[in-house]
Order: C-alpha cells, then structure tokens, then sequence
C-alpha cells in the first residue's frame, strides 16, 4: 500500500494517534536496520539476504523523507507483519543446518559454538532459552534476539534459528495426559476406549468427562534451575548461618540430615485455583523450591519448578494427583542430578524436606480428615467435640496424647483395609495410605501447617480478631479505627493498601500479615480495651518472634507466650473461638524450629 497522509486518513479509517506513531516508529526501525547494515556491508551474507529481501518484498515498508514525515500505512497493526520481517527463511540451506541430522544421533551437541570459543552449542542454547523464559519474550521478540544474535557472532557460528526451536521444543517438554473421570485410566478421546470395566469404555466423553494431567519434565526444569544458581547452591549453606539465621537451612531437620556431598533439598507446594468462571472445575499446580538457594531468590518465579497440573470438572484424589509425580521424584532420588558447572561436572544427591499447602489442599494430599472433622491434627490425637452444633471444637488442653509416625501408618493400613467401592473408612481421621509417604518419612515433620492461612487469611484468626474489635466499638471509635488505617505512611516498597474498615471482607492475606506483624500491637492500644490488649499482646510477641528470632533460644519465650495466649482465648472471646486454627498454634514453635521460618510463608 502506498503510504498516505496521517492526518487525512485518521477520520475515515478511526486509527488512534498513538497506534500510528508506533507503527511509525517500527518503519522507521526496520530503514535504519537495513541501511545499517548496507552501508556497513555485513560480513554475514545470509542476514543480509534475509533481511533485504524481507524489506524488498514488505508492502508496509515506506519511503520515509522530510515530505512523508508522518505517513502511516493502511495495514492491520498486528505481530503477523513483524513475524514476516523478523522470520529467516526456514528453507534456508546453509551449513547450520546439518547441525543436527539423523547422523548426529541426538541434540546434545558439544561442538564449540564457533571456533576456540568457551561455551558448546548446547550451552548456549541453554543460556538463549533461559533468557526467553526469564523474561517471558513473545514469539516476535525471540526471532528479533536470535537473528541479533546470527549478524553479532561468527560466519562458522553454528547458532540454528531451526535447530534452537526443537531444542527447546525437546528440553521444555511436557507429558500430556487424557483419563477418565470415571476410572482414572488413560483415554482415547478418538474413540472412548479406557478400561474393559469402566462402564463408560467405548463412549465418546464431554469435556466434564475427562481429566487432562500435566507431567513437566522434572529432572531438565530442575537441571536449569540448578545450573542458573550453582554458584548459591553451593556457597549459601555454609553461610547460612551468618547470612539468615532464622532460615530453614538452621532448622533442625536439615542440620541432623545434612551431609559433606553436594546436595540439593526439595521442598513442595500444591494448590488449587479457579480458571474458568463460567463453569466450576479444579484445577491444581504442584511446584518445588530447591532450599539450597537463599531467601528471598528461592521464591522467585524463575527460580519455581512447576512439576504437575491437573484440570478436571471431578475434585482429584490422591492417587491421580501425586502417584506418577511421586514415581518421577522418587527414581531423580535414586539417581541424583547432574549439573554442569564449568565444564564440569557435579553429582548432586536430592532430598526432599516439607510439604506446604493450604489446609484443604494438605488433607487431600495426606488423606487426613478437614480442619472441619474430627481427628484433624496429625501431631496428636485430640479428637474434637461439637457441643451440640454443626462445628467441630478443639479447646485448649496441656498435654494431648502424641500421634508418632506408627499411629498414623496402622490408621492409614487400616483404613486402606475397611475401604470398599462405596465408602472410605476413615480411622483416627485417616484415610488411608498417601503416596507422599515414598518420599516423606515422618507426617508430622514434612506436612507443615498453613501458617499463612491459619493466622492471616480472611477466615484466619487474625481476621476474627479484628472483626471482633470492630464490632465491640462504638461508631466514632470504628471511624476513628478507620482513620487509623488509612493515615499510615507505607514503606515504598510495600505492596500493601488498605481498604476502609467497613470493606474488611475485601482484604487479602498480604494486608492481614502486614497489619499482624507491624499495625496491630499500637492500634490495640489505642482503641481496644486494655484487658484484650494484655492477652493480645502475648500473640503478637509470639508471633513477632517466630519471624524474626536470631537465636533458636527465643523460640522457647515464642512457645511459653502462645501457649498462655491459648490458655485465655475462651475466657476473653468466648468458648465458640476453640477452633481447629487456634489449636495449629501450639505446634508453630516446634515446627519453625524444624523448618526455620519458612514454614510461616
């Protein structure tokens, strides 16, 4: 199309202003690029053919001098005109492209990536794929760095736009999997065929008949993750010490397992969410953090290993979510990881410690009853009472009977054993056997409580606490709470803002946490009664230490202080407040000493 005037073509044509300076600008880009590199005369033909005859054959390219200043094209705005300036042929027949023929064998190439450089041809596939995934580049952007990348390096490069897609086609592979909602078997969705004693074998399913699983390829996600961090994974525990005191590489469980051999430890984390909201399904992610890297790195997304997703219209169980996640994690245990560092080579054993999740998502996983249900604490065997209602009380008592790790093994067998096709037996509040079991030794050292939601999410106690102070005061009091809130200079790089008192149901865990660790010991003192401020303030001590404690002595004062705060709760809120969540905080002490503060994210 020939370029017309901006100004005339505006009105018909309705093109906002800034889309068409945007387009001007991509014109003027793709001249300067092609004049570039004409006058320079590149030493690299084949750019220079792609790009000049790209630019040639582009209608939407225009002339742009001093009397077509502002010109713009008719053109749809869209990536497809980038996709066809930015695309080197595919058909192109240079000798890179024998880079990984049938007589290579596979795509680990360990050729230097041109002559006497440093790094193979693999590496730096890897080191091109780990910056796309960090930055999460789109298609457009990923052809634009890798042809910057041909015209930079070498004529004898042997960097492959063609080969670098299916390596990363094979390295970022998932194992796709279609079953059954009835049986649980693998489905052909061609023809409905499951299993010989499914009722349903043979009929073709709706999407609510299915359950759609996604299997990462654990050991390559975790390779890249160690590689990105080798030098941290390897330094950090020895100075963990010094650096984090309170982090869970002091805890107890790592130091008593901790050995001379490079080792990389595996925590888990599950849980479930909503994608579609026109129609309710479950949908669950399962990731891994590896603890040898320090806080807060460990946490980033580019340092979560996603391992599994499930999808389905039918609520998972078990079996279906975590057998051949376990079976995958359990053979890289055996086998240990390799990483390569340096042009060498390093032998990791792997180990898993903790698994995290909310409360409903750790009974599904540990086949233990809801917070809900009677028998619900896998620590002990305190079972509960409903005092005449549809609620199930756990009230403070000194010294409950422990469940050891026999306890819970003879109630899950047992279980296992009194289960039918029709009902599941549930026995001390298990349900049977959980497949975490082949990798996890100990139930109440690796199902970690949900600390997060138990103390700050919007039915956590935090949130009762306060609704309870709101509703105790009188209107110019809960205005004057209100303008508390809203007065607080927050810290720059705080992600907090607080909504108004009266749209509390509206808060989120991250605005409770805050309020609980840094607003909630002044606000109480000056408006809530100072006897519930006396017995507030043994919660927020306790708290304040379990998140900060330099000295694993302190968390002894933590245990004393949340213990009494327990003992008082009924006589200051009421007996309907001895609720499952207040019973979890008698175990917050000894599990943050196992697992440092990790445990209280």
């Amino acid at each position: 199309f020939d370029c017309v005037n901006y100004n005339s073509l505006c009105p018909f044509v309705g093109v906002s202003a800034n889309a068409s300076r945007q387009k001007e600008f991509r014109h003027r880009q793709r001249q300067l690029l092609y004049n570039s590199s004409h006058n320079q005369h590149s030493t690299n033909p084949r750019f220079d053919s792609a790009i000049g005859d790209n630019i040639n054959n582009d209608p939407t390219v225009c002339d742009l001098n001093e009397n077509q200043s502002d010109s713009l094209d008719t053109t749809s705005d869209t990536d497809s005109e980038d996709d066809h300036y930015y695309n080197i042929s595919m058909d192109d027949t240079s000798d890179n492209d024998d880079l990984f023929t049938q007589a290579d064998g596979d795509l680990h190439n360990t050729k230097p990536l041109y002559f006497n450089s440093n790094i193979t041809v693999e590496q730096a596939y890897i080191y091109i794929c780990d910056y796309i995934s960090e930055f999460k580049l789109t298609l457009v952007q990923q052809k634009r760095l890798i042809l910057l990348l041909i015209l930079l390096l070498p004529n004898d490069s042997l960097l492959n736009q063609k080969h670098l897609s299916k390596w990363m086609s094979v390295k970022n592979s998932f194992t796709y999997s279609v079953l059954c909602a009835h049986c649980t078997n693998i489905l052909d969705t061609k023809t409905g065929i499951c299993s010989i004693l499914c009722p349903m074998n043979g009929k073709l399913r709706t999407d609510d008949g299915i359950i759609e699983t996604c299997l990462a390829d654990i050991k390559g996600s975790m390779s890249r993750v160690a590689e990105r961090n080798i030098d941290l994974i390897m330094e950090y525990p020895k100075q963990a010490k010094f650096l984090v005191p309170n982090d869970i590489i002091n805890g107890t469980i790592y130091q008593r397992d901790a050995t001379n051999d490079p080792t990389i430890t595996i925590q888990l984390h599950s849980d479930g969410f909503d994608i579609l909201t026109t129609k309710h399904k479950h949908c669950y992610a399962t990731t891994a953090t590896i603890l040898e890297i320090p806080p807060p790195l460990r946490d980033y997304a580019q340092n979560k290993i996603l391992l599994s997703l499930y999808f389905s219209k039918k609520e998972p169980t078990p079996e279906c979510l975590l057998n051949n996640l376990i079976k995958r994690l359990d053979e890289l245990r055996t086998i240990g990881l390799t990483v390569i560092n340096s042009n060498k080579k390093i032998n990791f054993k792997i180990k898993f410690q903790g698994d995290k999740n909310d409360q409903p998502c750790r009974s599904l996983k540990w086949k233990i009853s809801q917070f809900n249900g009677f028998d619900a604490c896998t620590n002990c065997l305190q079972h509960g009472e409903t005092r005449n209602s549809n609620m199930v009380y756990y009230p403070y008592t000194t010294n409950p009977t422990p469940r050891t790790q026999q306890m819970y093994l003879n109630a899950a067998r047992m279980a296992d054993s009194r289960t039918t096709v029709t009902q599941h037996a549930i026995v001390q509040g298990i349900k049977g056997t959980s497949p975490l079991l082949k990798i996890f030794d100990n139930v109440s050292e690796h199902a970690l409580f949900d600390y997060m939601h138990a103390c700050c999410g919007s039915s956590g106690h935090m949130a009762h606490v306060l609704r309870r102070w709101i509703t105790s005061a009188s209107a110019n009091v809960a205005q004057s709470m209100s303008d508390f809130i809203l007065n607080i200079m927050m810290p720059h790089d705080t992600k907090v803002s607080f909504k108004l008192l009266s749209q509390i149901d509206w808060w989120k865990s991250k605005d409770y946490r805050f309020f609980l660790l840094y607003i909630s010991m002044p606000f109480a003192i000056n408006y809530v009664p100072h006897q519930v401020t006396s017995h507030y303030v043994l919660f927020f001590i306790s708290i304040r230490i379990l998140h900060y404690y330099q000295y694993r002595t302190d968390i002894d004062y933590a245990d004393m202080f949340i213990d009494n705060y327990r003992k008082e709760l009924a006589n200051i809120y009421g007996h309907d407040w001895d609720l499952y969540t207040n019973h979890l905080f008698r175990y917050f002490p000894s599990q943050v000493k196992n697992n440092g503060r990790a445990m209280l994210k």
